[in-house]
């Protein structure tokens, strides 16, 4: 009876091993790229090396947009760049309407503060 408590012990210590990651050189945080030498995080990677924001080439900005982020509850403190962010609304809302729509609506939803704090690689 005392090695079949052993032994089922040793399973589930052996599988939450496997649970637990593989060789313990990256996280598994998501999806990594290597660059000199190092393994960084996509999330971070893509962020660093997209400095300018892409925009659908044949889409004015919505002036209903405009005006719903001046009139939204967004944080002033933010500083957010009212007329970037229509812009990113008019190109989503060409794609797909209602998606622009619960994206606004969530943006709302949350309540956005500054951190002062450096993203660190």
């Amino acid at each position: 009876m005392m090695k079949i408590l052993i032994f089922i012990f040793c399973i589930f210590v052996s599988v939450k091993g496997f649970a637990i990651g593989g060789t313990g050189d990256v996280s598994g945080g998501g999806h990594g790229v290597f660059i000199d030498g190092k393994i960084v995080l996509l999330d971070f990677y893509e962020a660093l090396n997209n400095q300018e924001p892409c925009f659908l080439t044949n889409i004015e900005m919505s002036k209903k947009w405009f005006s719903a982020i001046q009139a939204s509850t967004l944080n002033p403190e933010l500083r957010v760049d009212v007329q970037l962010l229509a812009q990113k609304f008019s190109d989503l809302e060409a794609v797909d309407s209602i998606l622009a729509i619960a994206a606004f609506e969530a943006l709302q939803t949350y309540k956005w503060s500054l951190v002062d704090s450096e993203l660190v690689l």
